[in-house]
């Protein structure tokens, strides 16, 4: 929703960001576990100005995209095609992904998004994927000092510079 985030360690911030970021990713040191990243949207929210919002979110794991709207319209493009479908029931997909109507994605693993379509987001890792992430949720460290470090692997205090470090490139609003 309105964009606060805590980290996998702990640290608390505010980034009013309005682009599409990685909310969190696995890095090279990740040998335990599929690699995955999830994207996020953020867009402007109209009425306050200055104020973001998470417009959707994106896991992108085994060649899948897995997309939870505003309003909990859910898509999932298939890998090596093109073909996108909207889901309305609760599936599971061949590699143990559950996606849940009510805007849940489920790994075999132990990756669970939740999202309520509205204001909050919600993402849980497996306990053991410490040092395997990156991200605006933190490298999962267990240590929330150095949580701020950017895309180049730079710490900083500045949670501006940290986020706009994150930003992905998005088809939608190509800079």
């Amino acid at each position: 929703g309105e964009p606060h985030y805590t980290t996998f360690d702990g640290l608390y911030y505010q980034y009013q960001g309005k682009c599409k970021y990685l909310l969190v990713g696995t890095t090279p040191a990740n040998n335990l576990y599929p690699p995955f990243k999830i994207l996020v949207k953020n867009k402007i929210y109209p009425p306050r100005v200055g104020t973001a919002y998470t417009d959707y979110v994106e896991l992108h794991i085994y060649n899948y995209v897995i997309k939870i709207d505003q309003d909990k319209v859910i898509t999932v493009t298939y890998p090596l095609t093109s073909l996108t479908v909207t889901i309305f029931n609760d599936i599971v997909l061949s590699q143990g992904i559950s996606i849940y109507a009510d805007g849940v994605i489920l790994t075999d693993f132990g990756l669970k998004i939740t999202f309520d379509g509205i204001w909050n987001l919600y993402v849980s890792i497996p306990d053991d994927m410490v040092g395997m992430t990156e991200g605006l949720c933190g490298d999962h460290n267990l240590d929330p000092s150095n949580d701020l470090t950017k895309y180049n692997g730079v710490l900083v205090t500045n949670v501006n510079g940290f986020g706009n470090s994150w930003q992905v490139y998005d088809p939608d609003n190509p800079r």
